[in-house]
């Protein structure tokens, strides 16, 4: 079983940087400039602070995290979300192989094996070396010519309540 940070893990992934995510109804999030980017970019200016705070917001994350365990159940790992940790059913080197897939598919660097892949990256551990490269999953349709939003937020799918 790998534990991931969360926040982390969704920023990595979802390039969505500077915000504390949590997987409870209130949410410790401050009116800053991070969120009106976010909201900037995302293309949803016209909604005022209040009404994103208690409807999108939430309901964006609820699309986020079921997009990640989907995500995951797509690489045969089972996923699920405790508070503010991302579980993933699997080993290290498991999820360590599906990330090293990717990127080899991509093709910008190559990785012989796990133990490379570990090796040459600076970090005292493995598993940071996997929280480093999460982002890469972003490219697993892409890579796989699979169109079935894998890993991917999409914002227009998620309603205001």
């Amino acid at each position: 079983m790998i534990k991931l940070n969360l926040t982390k893990t969704i920023n990595a992934i979802y390039s969505i940087e500077n915000f504390d995510f949590t997987h409870d109804e209130t949410l410790i999030l401050e009116i800053n400039d991070d969120k009106l980017e976010f909201m900037h970019e995302y293309e949803i200016i016209d909604l005022g602070i209040e009404e994103f705070e208690n409807n999108y917001w939430n309901n964006a994350m609820r699309e986020i995290e079921g997009n990640l365990i989907t995500s995951f159940g797509a690489l045969n790992i089972k996923a699920e979300i405790e508070k503010d940790k991302l579980l993933l059913n699997c080993t290290i080197e498991k999820l360590a192989e599906e990330i090293i897939e990717v990127i080899n598919g991509y093709g910008m660097f190559y990785y012989n094996n796990v133990e490379e892949f570990f090796k040459l990256n600076n970090h005292t551990t493995n598993q940071g070396v996997i929280e480093e490269h999460l982002g890469w999953l972003t490219e697993f349709e892409n890579v796989y010519q699979y169109n079935y939003g894998y890993f991917e937020f999409k914002p227009e799918m998620i309603e205001s309540d």
